[in-house]
């Protein structure tokens, strides 16, 4: 898949991913992953770099905020994310225009 095509779809199945709430990074590694197969079959597997740099890119937009949580003794902090009032206009307006991207990630939308 191109580049610019995969950037458009990585950001709307992200933003639709914290629609529900606020995730950490990895777990939204794997609900785009499952996205990402149940949208572009045979097409191998997404780079987790593409998610983590979309990310970054959507935070730097004003669409999400991230924030470093120290989860238990002896573990790595995990960075979560959540979407900005902004980040959700956008995000409820794309999913109005795409609804079945909600279904594939497990949000729960009308």
């Amino acid at each position: 898949m191109a580049k610019l095509h995969l950037e458009p779809w990585l950001g709307r199945t992200l933003l639709a991913s914290l629609l529900p709430r606020e995730r950490y990074g990895l777990e939204l590694v794997d609900r785009t992953e499952i996205a990402w197969r149940h949208d572009n079959p045979g097409q191998g597997a997404l780079d987790e770099g593409s998610v983590y740099a979309s990310l970054r890119g959507l935070e730097h937009r004003g669409l999400l905020v991230g924030k470093w949580v120290k989860v238990g003794v002896d573990r790595p902090r995990r960075r979560y994310y959540a979407l900005t009032p902004r980040g959700q206009r956008v995000a409820d307006r794309q999913l109005a225009a795409a609804p079945g991207v909600s279904r594939v990630i497990g949000g729960v939308r009308p």
